[in-house]
């Protein structure tokens, strides 16, 4: 999985994600989800934390997940 972040002034303005994943949804919902986010592992989390993660990315580990967008 690849993620490409727009951040300016330590805000998230756009993500498109890319890759071989297996989801019931479109991306795209999940992309929108970060717009106006801080750049932040902790606010990444926070906006992750009621999102039903798994129906975009089969398998995927949470905080895996909040690391690698961090990252």
């Amino acid at each position: 999985m690849e993620a490409l972040l727009d951040v300016k002034k330590g805000l998230i303005g756009q993500v498109r994600f890319f890759g071989d994943f297996f989801g019931l949804e479109s991306r795209e919902a999940l992309e929108k989800v970060f717009t106006g986010c801080p750049y932040r592992e902790d606010d990444i989390r926070k906006r992750l934390a009621d999102f039903p993660l798994e129906e975009y990315f089969r398998g995927v580990d949470r905080e895996e997940f909040c690391e690698f967008l961090a990252g």
